[in-house]
């Protein structure tokens, strides 16, 4: 027979298991840094950091200084839930950013806006230039969104996308055509 005493109510399950993968997932955060090591670079007591890694349930400021030393996401640690990177945190090891994974139907929206812009300025770049925009512009839009999985919301921001992006087309031009005729000037003075 156990000491433990069971969870009695959904709450107290919940927490139960909230509290069992917070030691694994704290652990993944650490990516094989000495618990010394990275309690150092949060700022917290290395004895505090075991404990949680024990299973004891971490405050609020705790759980903050983990995430922000592993750019982390605050949700995925307490709850297990959504990725365990914010988008665009930078790996502290190495400065790598952590990967974002595509959502497809949100960046089939944003090639089709730049499609719209390049007919409608009547421009055209190499299909790797184009690329590169559509992905400026998703990050763009990814950054800009509440939810990133809110097609909707990412729906309702496509004409402004549309806008700045046939913004820039016309810059571009307005930038080409004054290069041609800097290049079809005859020198001055002469």
């Amino acid at each position: 027979m156990t000491d433990q005493k069971r969870p009695d109510t959904a709450d107290d399950r919940l927490a139960a298991d909230i509290d069992e993968g917070l030691s694994s997932r704290l652990e993944f955060l650490m990516r094989g840094a000495s618990t010394r090591n990275f309690a150092n670079r949060a700022g917290i007591k290395e004895s505090t950091l075991r404990s949680v890694i024990k299973g004891t349930r971490p405050s609020i400021d705790l759980i903050v200084a983990i995430t922000n030393t592993a750019g982390a996401s605050i949700e995925w640690l307490a709850t297990g839930k959504g990725r365990p990177f914010k988008r665009g945190s930078v790996h502290p090891d190495n400065g790598t950013s952590a990967p974002s994974p595509i959502n497809r139907e949100i960046f089939h929206l944003v090639m089709e806006a730049v499609e719209r812009a390049h007919k409608a300025e009547r421009f055209s770049w190499s299909p790797a230039s184009v690329a590169a925009e559509a992905i400026d512009a998703y990050d763009e839009v990814m950054d800009t969104v509440w939810a990133a999985d809110d097609v909707g919301e990412v729906k309702a921001l496509m004409p402004w996308i549309e806008y700045n992006l046939r913004a820039v087309l016309r810059a571009a031009k307005r930038a080409d055509a004054t290069k041609q005729i800097e290049e079809s000037e005859p020198p001055s003075g002469t």
